[in-house]
């Protein structure tokens, strides 16, 4: 009897199986965090409102691509009132120049009449102080010119900072910013 209860259970255990032949797609899928090797926050050196953004998150920009554009009505201004400074300065310098011209005549004729005894040394002093006056004025006016002219150069290497363009060629990751 135990023979027949072994045979049947072995009976028991044995399955049937149908094979066929079919394709194991493997899918691996990971968490994680992907960090390019270069990465770069764009700003811009103005202050102002932003005219227009051309690119969006996840737009393809390659180099020198503009990115934004900044106001320059700010920058046009400071321009133009650099411009009109200087312009104001080239003239006193040209009108301290004329007024130098002019002492220095008056200087040399009253330094002949003071040797030949015809003025009085206060009068040749006068002369000699005004002289030294409007010397001291072109000088004050050249000063003022190189001012007004590097208030001009600083505002046009200023207006080449309101166009904004991609150092690299990459991706855009995010944006902090939107158009005034």
């Amino acid at each position: 009897m135990k023979k027949i209860f072994t045979l049947i259970f072995l009976t028991e255990l044995i399955f049937a199986y149908t094979v066929k032949k079919e394709s194991i797609v493997q899918n691996k899928e990971y968490v994680g965090t992907i960090y390019s090797f270069e990465e770069r926050m764009i700003a811009t050196r103005l202050m102002g409102y932003i005219k227009s953004i051309k690119v969006e998150e996840g737009d393809f920009v390659k180099k020198d691509d503009v990115l934004f554009v900044v106001d320059p009505s700010d920058i046009d201004s400071q321009i133009n009132q650099a411009k009109a400074s200087l312009m104001q300065t080239n003239s006193a310098v040209l009108s301290a120049e004329l007024s130098v011209s002019d002492a220095k005549k008056d200087y040399e004729r009253y330094k002949n009449l003071y040797e030949k005894g015809a003025v009085s040394k206060r009068d040749f002093e006068k002369m000699e102080l005004n002289l030294e006056l409007r010397k001291s004025q072109l000088e004050n006016a050249m000063s003022m010119k190189k001012q007004a002219t590097a208030a001009l150069e600083q505002a046009n290497s200023q207006s080449k900072y309101s166009t904004i363009t991609a150092p690299i060629d990459g991706v855009v990751i995010s944006k902090m910013k939107k158009t005034a």
